[in-house]
């Protein structure tokens, strides 16, 4: 009992003083890059469902982040086309271990990729829709890294999936 206690007292402790931010029309962050940047460890980012946003590319360095649309549907996030996505070729890069995107529409990377996920992390991603990118998710080599897939769309994409070398995989409910 007492090993039980101390075991989730430490899981709990990084997350004591996590807030929640909202992204949207008329809410603090603008867009959901913006929530993102202003992020730390443990912190919700609740993105207003109804919205969609251009060019909102930005790269995700917070560990145990989640970024979860609310309301009806789903928060879209394209690529114009028009301009550069960065220096990691995705609408939103992965660089941080914990990261949980839930309830999100990605599409127009035509030459790149929706979701990248850099070596050495995982991520979760749950009920959203990625379509029309070259990549749906790419997620580069990381022998302890997880990725979980589940509920999750992928349509009109050059490759739905590219998954390196990772600890486990797991893709339910999807197509």
């Amino acid at each position: 009992l007492f090993v039980s206690a101390t075991v989730w007292s430490l899981s709990f402790a990084p997350h004591a003083n996590a807030a929640i931010l909202e992204a949207g029309s008329g809410k603090p962050y603008n867009s959901p890059c913006s929530a993102i940047a202003a992020a730390r460890s443990g912190d919700v980012i609740e993105v207003d469902s109804g919205g969609r946003w251009i060019d909102d590319f930005c790269t995700i360095s917070t560990p145990d982040l989640t970024l979860r649309s609310v309301g009806a549907g789903r928060a879209k996030v394209s690529a114009s086309g028009t301009l550069e996505l960065g220096p990691h070729q995705a609408i939103w890069a992965i660089n941080a271990p914990g990261v949980t995107i839930e309830g999100f529409e990605l599409y127009g990377a035509r030459a790149a990729k929706a979701i990248r996920v850099l070596p050495g992390f995982g991520v979760v991603i749950r009920n959203s829709f990625l379509h029309d990118n070259d990549v749906g998710v790419e997620v580069a080599d990381g022998p302890s890294a997880e990725v979980l897939i589940e509920r999750s769309e992928f349509s009109s994409n050059g490759k739905t999936i590219d998954i390196g070398h990772v600890a486990r995989f797991t893709m339910r409910a999807s197509y």
